[in-house]
């Protein structure tokens, strides 16, 4: 297989864009001598995110909007580097941050007593909250991203456009297929081991049969189906190819389904949080319909809410990628035998 490198990511971000703005907020203890008893006083919550910038941007000033807090996003880093950012933080004398929105639920299960327990907070949202949506009690699911296929809608036919996983193994795609490779994520790596379980190895060697291009990441790959080079591009999110469609591209984003495959974004509360009550604010708005369609402007994303404007349809019965209880990973993404015979089918090791 040939592969085509994407860019490298920027660096992390300094610490120091919260070493101010982390006290600028109001004190938790409860308003001035001054206010009224049911006057709320205004704080700035500082969130720590691996979501798109779009995302932030929509939701940060629709908070605002709504609320007399004022909020700063950190600029997005991704999560394998956010968690070691936290980790050294912590090491450090405390995280910088008050509000945590992170793709990866292993920093809850490993450092639960980082977070706060968010059903003792009195969150005005959280009991009628979908309880499948609650992650050990440290965080709730904000952002579905739904693992899925795109491909061009001006190469493809009708006769041949993919409607199910299955349907990459016709021999029609055959030198036409990008594959996002496995071994660059774990998201990417559940889906090898989601396919392996479901239909199998042979499904997996009849991915490799048909001699795909690998890229490290669904974005280029998106890009490279849009400009005709290859057909279709699997396994990638609705917002790797969503900025594309908005600007004409002839694609078309399918999720997947028998099995469905995806990731959420989990937002929960630092305990360490100098800025309480605006926190219990900004994640008691996230966990509106309103805020997640808001939030679906700037992502193309599912809600764990439900089909709520702006946001994609998911199909019936969809659920992310199965996580591990005891190390907050996909199942499977450790389990080097597991992982090993994957790679094999697909002629990768």
């Amino acid at each position: 297989m040939k592969r085509i490198h994407r860019a490298a990511l920027a660096g992390l971000v300094l610490s120091a864009l919260f070493a101010t703005a982390a006290c600028s907020g109001a004190p938790t203890a409860g308003p001035s001598d001054s206010a009224e008893p049911d006057e709320v006083t205004p704080g700035t919550v500082n969130v720590y995110t691996s979501e798109l910038l779009t995302y932030s941007e929509a939701i940060d000033a629709a908070f605002m909007s709504a609320t007399p807090h004022q909020v700063i996003t950190a600029p997005r880093v991704v999560a394998a580097e956010l968690i070691q950012r936290i980790e050294a933080e912590q090491a450090a004398g405390g995280v910088q941050a008050d509000v945590l929105q992170i793709a990866d639920k292993s920093i809850w299960t490993a450092h639960p007593d980082w977070f706060l327990d968010l059903e003792d907070l009195g969150l005005e949202n959280y009991d009628a909250y979908p309880d499948d949506s609650k992650w050990q009690g440290k965080c709730v699911a904000t952002v579905i991203q739904a693992g899925g296929f795109v491909y061009n809608t001006s190469l493809v036919d009708e006769a041949h456009a993919p409607k199910t996983w299955e349907d990459l193994l016709d021999p029609y795609f055959k030198d036409k297929l990008a594959l996002t490779d496995p071994r660059t994520s774990a998201p990417y790596m559940s889906w090898a081991l989601r396919m392996m379980d479901e239909y199998g190895a042979d499904y997996l060697k009849g991915i490799a049969a048909q001699n795909p291009v690998l890229f490290d990441s669904a974005s280029p790959a998106a890009q490279d189906v849009a400009a005709g080079a290859h057909l279709v591009n699997v396994q990638g999110f609705a917002s790797n190819s969503s900025e594309l469609i908005e600007q004409g591209a002839p694609l078309k984003w399918v999720p997947g389904s028998d099995p469905s495959t995806g990731q959420v974004t989990c937002t929960g509360i630092f305990a360490g949080t100098k800025n309480l009550d605006a926190a219990k604010a900004y994640l008691d708005f996230l966990m509106t319909a309103d805020a997640q369609s808001v939030g679906c402007t700037g992502i193309a994303a599912g809600s764990p809410l439900g089909n709520i404007p702006n946001c994609i349809e998911l199909p019936e019965g969809w659920e992310a990628s199965p996580i591990d209880p005891e190390t907050g990973q996909f199942v499977g993404v450790d389990d080097q035998a597991l992982v090993s015979e994957a790679l094999a089918a697909l002629g990768l090791e």
